[in-house]
């Protein structure tokens, strides 16, 4: 049985360039409740863990008409996810030796905990380089950026096809002038061949070798599947 770690952000504000917080925000639920569910239904094992440990903060904005799915109602209401959310273990206590592989669901609070941190940018290289499965979906991939090849230099998203937050939508949102960086414009610049659903809010996720990149909300279902498919050849492989 595969087993794997979702990794959420701890952040409940992120600041802006010039100092000022911006929010209450946190994970935003269709993330991390869409692939936790695809996840049990293929009897994989999952196991919450979030930037500092503890309870982990959903952004509210994903319980808004509009956003508010079915897989996130049935998390709100489902005991033994409530509980895992509330007591997860930081990411310092994460083993690469006893998961098949991690999964990041994204929110804004991304922006300020999964960016520019070395600790995590160490999770996600170690578990690439052991060819485990490494997904991301919407602000998650923004932690990419701060990763880099197994030469400790070159820039990890050079080469790469993936996708994440498009700028466009950033700025739909009215967060282009506040987040740390445009995620679009940043892998791009780093290398990274970026591609995206042709319309905003589209559905879109992206395979290269092990790792899996969605783009959007939208894209959690289409991404995890995508992660799945890439486990279920991993396994098939191993057998």
């Amino acid at each position: 049985m595969p087993k794997i770690a979702i990794i959420a952000t701890s952040a409940t504000h992120f600041t802006t360039a010039t100092g000022e917080k911006k929010g209450p925000t946190g994970v935003w639920l269709e993330e991390i409740a869409t692939p936790y569910y695809r996840f049990l239904s293929k009897q994989f094992s999952v196991e919450f863990f979030s930037i500092e440990g503890g309870e982990i903060p959903v952004d509210n904005g994903s319980r808004a008409e509009g956003f508010y799915t079915e897989d996130s109602k049935k998390f709100d209401e489902d005991s033994r996810a409530r509980e895992m959310m509330k007591n997860t273990k930081s990411i310092a206590s994460i083993d690469v030796e006893e998961f098949d592989g991690i999964f990041l669901p994204g929110g804004h609070g991304c922006c300020e905990d999964f960016y520019g941190n070395a600790d995590l940018a160490k999770v996600i290289e170690t578990f690439y380089e052991a060819k485990k499965a490494v997904g991301l979906d919407c602000h998650a991939p923004i932690a990419l950026l701060s990763c880099k090849k197994a030469d400790g230099k070159t820039p990890f998203l050079k080469g790469l096809n993936v996708t994440g937050f498009s700028d466009a939508e950033e700025t739909a949102v009215g967060y282009h002038e506040a987040v740390p960086v445009m995620i679009e414009k940043e892998m791009i610049a780093q290398g990274a061949i970026y591609t995206k659903a042709e319309a905003d809010w589209g559905a879109y996720a992206v395979t290269d070798g092990n790792l899996v990149t969605g783009q959007n909300p939208a894209s959690s279902a289409v991404c995890v599947q995508k992660y799945i498919e890439l486990m279920t050849l991993k396994m098939t492989m191993t057998n």
